[in-house]
């Protein structure tokens, strides 16, 4: 009879060996190729599509009043923006070696830009 050692040395190497080749087996598994004309759409696909289209078709309903924005509350409404100064432009090239354009001046921009594109003061 074999000692309680080797049986219990054998018994490690065989539960080693079962989980490497398990590991292996799972890691190593080919990616199922799915056929083009054998593919599905998803079963919700249909569901999430009409509620898209309930949603647009809400949208659509929507009728702004335009009495609104002619009114005294609207036009009483300050723009508290503030101003976008203009940043330097830095390099023409960004990918030219450093210092091969260290002649070419930096433009930097003195007009402020509105954050606004215009509206009711």
């Amino acid at each position: 009879m074999a000692s309680p050692k080797i049986k219990g040395t054998a018994v490690t190497i065989i539960v080693i060996l079962l989980v490497g080749f398990l590991g292996y087996k799972i890691l190593n598994k080919e990616p199922a190729v799915i056929d083009p004309t054998q593919a599905t759409a998803d079963d919700n696909a249909g569901v999430i599509g009409q509620e898209i289209l309930n949603s647009v078709e809400r949208l659509e309903v929507i009728v702004i009043d335009q009495k609104f924005l002619q009114g005294n509350l609207f036009a009483s409404l300050r723009d508290f923006s503030q101003p976008i100064f203009g940043e330097p432009y830095g390099r023409i090239n960004p990918f030219a070696p450093i210092g091969s354009d260290s002649f070419l001046p930096v433009n930097v921009p003195n007009t402020a830009q509105s954050t606004t594109t215009g509206g009711v003061r």
